[in-house]
């Protein structure tokens, strides 16, 4: 052995090394170019699949705390091996993670109330542009342009000139500019962007403030980011930042590359340490120089080349878009953030030629075409700054120059992956040329065994003063109060003790109600006091003041709590069977009980000696539920489970989402969540389960590959000693 301070290395590995261990390269930096892991201990053996344990918690040592991040590593394990079943090993592997990954649950609904704000606020900004700046559809940049004004106080950030606000929205007024230039930082952030006169803009080019900026106009500036941004540390930090040194480059493409989270570099270092990876000789930077095979993203640097090829990523449409996340993360390379990055250097330094539009020179104020000459001669080449134009010359130029694909220009590329997706969208035929979103059922038994507010019981007339478990009292606000047809009575009201025996207040209500023609929200949207009469029956005065009053609630699978009942808890599935298969009654009493029936099952009976029977049929009571036969029972469905189902030309593979047991109805889900439609109307998924054609379970593995489990299923029970939450 060498002694302490010396390297333990190979001839073989040496022999690896030096060539890429060039002036100015580190150590680690030459290890990762020659495939070496500087930090490893001692030869691993490479695998061609992995294993959890084994690999990503080194043989169980190293255990995985954060179940978040356990369940993720062991999905993306299950994904991985699958590629690599299914194909082979891969040449390289670029990850990035859901920025919400490894964060708290304080965390992330922290992350959540900040995004609900931001909604709201964005929201209120559309109104005041369309009401107050007359812009009937304002954009994401108008929003940006109006927050920034507010928060500017209305001065441009360079020129410490006061910004016209009826002007704001106006084309080559006003410009959002990037604090630390685009080209350098790839940092698209509100924190690095501020707004100011286009002239200001233009003029700056691809430099910091404090480059441009001299003389009076820089103290002016200094104070007044002093001024404004006295608490905002970061963004002063950014505005008075005095230069841009190589280093900063470096690190600025550093950081936004590579994402250095915890989960993200657990995935990361797994790969790199234990995965088989094919080979591939040409796998070279621009330099010659053997490329990383694994590169964790940046979710900045995916968001910057998303938007670069006009991908738009609308949640709303579905979970497609994280295919698109896929694609996007599978182009950004060193070389490729590069090329772009010298790119928007001459876009910033006023280098881009106007010619791009094949010698054509638009005036936007007039909308003509002008010659050359004519342009500059009105001075439009260094006035005009519409951000129209920008975004479309920029836009030609990065089609007809930029794309991740050899000899494939952006547009193709860019309406390649748009095809995908969209025809990816909502029901899928299961054809193999599209994005199949694949889901992991939801089997765990875990929630509430009954939910927390306990009602009063409701005595039956008439039937020895018994509890009738399938009602109770609610609380229930006046202005959602209901009157009967007839409009003598309150429904769920009239007929309680409390209205019989506050007869003064009953025949109030209905009177106010009778007064608004039955619509409780305005009969009771000013305060309503119970008034005081006498003995004639005419009111006096006003009384005291009454928001709501005890209604009778009908309910199904209560359970007795502390003297009340309280609502059943968490479904945790349905149980689905199916009268009939066999049968050809020729009695209608026997044809209306024909079809498919399901039996929910919730968390309290998990610890019950035996699984309840009696199936849900719709607007009935628990009493008049139908009793279920072993032999009927078809499968059983947790959230996420896979069907497929037909019904009256619905028909395709869909997520089941839930029941509900007073419609007799389940809930489905398209595969990428995206808005189902029925007859071209929005359909919200909600089908009655009696009366289809078919449904069949599915199973669904992780690259989408679907298959219809055509096995006997049996009636799975419940270990006893599960525990209730």
């Amino acid at each position: 052995d060498f002694p302490s301070g010396f390297g333990h290395l190979s001839v073989k590995a040496i022999n690896k090394i030096l060539p890429h261990w060039t002036p100015g390269l580190t150590y680690d930096k030459a290890c990762e170019k020659a495939e070496y892991d500087f930090k490893a201990e001692g030869e691993k053996i490479r695998v061609k699949k992995l294993e959890l344990i084994k690999h990503a918690e080194n043989d169980g040592k190293s255990p995985i705390s954060n179940p978040i991040v356990r369940r993720s590593t062991s999905q993306t394990i299950k994904v991985v091996n699958a590629l690599i079943q299914q194909y082979t090993s891969p040449i390289a592997i670029n990850i990035e993670l859901a920025r919400e990954m490894a964060k708290s649950a304080d965390e992330r609904k922290r992350i959540a109330n900040e995004q609900s704000e931001n909604r709201n606020n964005n929201e209120g900004i559309k109104n005041y542009i369309k009401k107050d700046l007359n812009k009937s559809q304002p954009g994401g940049i108008d929003i940006q342009k109006v927050k920034l004004f507010r928060e500017q106080r209305g001065l441009c950030m360079y020129s410490g000139v006061h910004i016209k606000e009826e002007d704001l929205l106006k084309d080559g007024y006003v410009e959002i500019d990037h604090i630390v230039p685009y080209s350098v930082s790839f940092n698209d952030s509100y924190k690095n962007k501020v707004l100011v006169l286009a002239a200001e803009n233009q003029q700056k080019g691809n430099r910091l403030p404090l480059e441009y900026l001299d003389g009076q106009k820089k103290e002016q500036f200094i104070c007044n980011v002093n001024r404004i941004y006295e608490r905002n540390f970061e963004k002063k930090a950014r505005l008075l930042k005095l230069e841009i040194t190589q280093e900063d480059r470096q690190n600025f493409i550093d950081r936004n590359l590579n994402d250095t989270r915890y989960a993200t570099k657990l995935i990361a270092n797994m790969f790199k340490k234990y995965l088989q990876f094919s080979d591939a000789p040409n796998f070279k930077d621009d330099d010659g120089a053997n490329r990383s095979r694994v590169l964790s993203v940046n979710g900045t640097m995916t968001s910057f080349i998303r938007s670069r090829f006009g991908f738009n990523k609308i949640r709303e449409a579905g979970d497609t878009h994280h295919a698109l996340d896929a694609i996007v993360v599978g182009c950004t390379t060193q070389s490729y953030i590069s090329q772009i990055s010298r790119h928007y250097k001459k876009l910033e330094n006023g280098q881009r030629k106007h010619d791009m539009e094949a010698g054509k020179f638009i005036d936007f104020g007039t909308g003509e075409v002008l010659e050359h000459q004519e342009y500059i001669q009105r001075g439009l080449d260094k006035r005009q700054v519409s951000h129209k134009l920008k975004k479309d010359l920029d836009k030609q130029h990065f089609d007809s120059e930029f794309s991740p694909l050899k000899n494939v220009n952006a547009t193709i590329f860019r309406e390649n992956v748009e095809n995908l997706i969209t025809k990816s969208q909502g029901l899928h035929d299961c054809a193999e040329d599209k994005i199949f979103v694949s889901r992991k059922p939801t089997r765990k038994v875990s929630g509430q065994a009954h939910k927390d507010t306990v009602y009063g019981k409701v005595k039956v007339e008439n039937h020895n003063g018994k509890f009738d478990s399938t009602k109770r009292f609610k609380t229930t606000k006046l202005q959602a109060l209901k009157l009967n047809k007839n409009k003598d009575k309150i429904e769920g009201y009239s007929d309680t003790i409390f209205a019989k025996s506050d007869q003064i207040l009953h025949k109030a209500l209905i009177d106010k109600l009778i007064e608004y023609n039955g619509d409780a929200e305005k009969a009771f949207k000013k305060p309503f006091f119970k008034p005081i009469i006498d003995k004639k029956g005419n009111k006096i005065e006003d009384g005291n003041l009454v928001k709501s009053v005890k209604c009778i609630e009908s309910t199904n699978l209560n359970l007795e709590l502390r003297g009340g009942l309280a609502a059943n808890g968490d479904m945790i599935r349905i149980d689905v069977f199916k009268i009939g298969d066999k049968l050809t009654p020729d009695n209608d009493a026997v044809k209306k009980d024909l079809g498919y029936y399901f039996v929910p099952i919730y968390v309290y009976d998990t610890v019950k000696k035996e699984l309840p029977n009696k199936a849900v049929v719709a607007k009935k009571p628990y009493e008049e539920w139908k009793e279920m036969k072993e032999t009927d029972f078809l499968f059983s469905l947790y959230p996420n489970d896979l069907v497929y189902m037909e019904n009256k030309g619905k028909k395709g593979h869909f997520y089941y989402n839930g029941a509900d047991i007073s419609s007799g109805t389940i809930g489905l889900l398209s595969h990428d969540r995206s808005q189902l439609k029925s007859d071209g109307k929005d359909w919200d998924g909600r089908i009655g389960l009696k009366t289809l054609q078919t449904i069949k379970k599915c199973e669904v593995d992780v690259l989408g590959k679907i298959t219809s489990i055509k096995a006997k299923q049996v009636r799975q029970t419940f270990d006893k000693k599960s525990s209730l939450v």
